[in-house]
């Protein structure tokens, strides 16, 4: 949605054509704007919690736990709140988000083929994408390699899988 405003561009411009016409059309535009102007929040629906979800995890990761992340293109804003110095030594970024233990893959067998010897706990921080192709190869992946999982959907946009119970 929030490339709606680039896209209907058609429909302002047909909308203030329209307007233009009307005989208070001067008071009209001028009504709209300030309506606009009033009501328009950019940032409105942005709120991803990730800061939040970060924290949560710090707190509550163990040594022998490994973060999967997908999407992605996620991992640039994980790496922002996990660790600052991290994310600024952005050519060396990725690999040392990997020595932190924190993966990013596109799908199960990616997953398989990248990790040989498993933790004995996994996350995997889905960013509410569950019905993809992806999200469920990665699902089955790990479920097929631990016993237990359990989801956590406490965050807006993430759900939070927790794999332990090594097969």
């Amino acid at each position: 949605d929030r490339y709606i405003i680039f896209a209907s561009i058609g429909f302002y411009f047909s909308l203030l054509f329209i307007l233009s016409r009307l005989k208070y059309s001067k008071v009209l535009m001028t009504g709209l704007v300030i309506g606009f102007i009033l009501t328009f929040k950019p940032s409105a629906g942005h709120n991803s919690e990730i800061r939040q979800m970060v924290d949560h995890l710090k707190e509550h990761r163990t040594e022998d736990q490994m973060i999967f992340i997908a999407p992605e293109w996620n991992l640039l804003e994980f790496a922002y709140h996990l660790d600052r110095e991290v994310f600024a030594d952005h050519v060396n970024m990725v690999q040392r988000m990997r020595e932190l233990g924190i993966h990013t893959v596109h799908d199960g067998e990616e997953l398989i083929h990248t990790i040989v010897d498993f933790p004995q706990e996994a996350i995997y921080i889905n960013a509410d994408n569950s019905r993809s192709e992806m999200s469920r190869s990665m699902i089955k992946e790990l479920a097929d390699q631990y016993s237990v999982h359990h989801q956590d959907r406490q965050f807006e946009r993430y759900i939070i899988h927790r794999f332990s119970g090594k097969n």
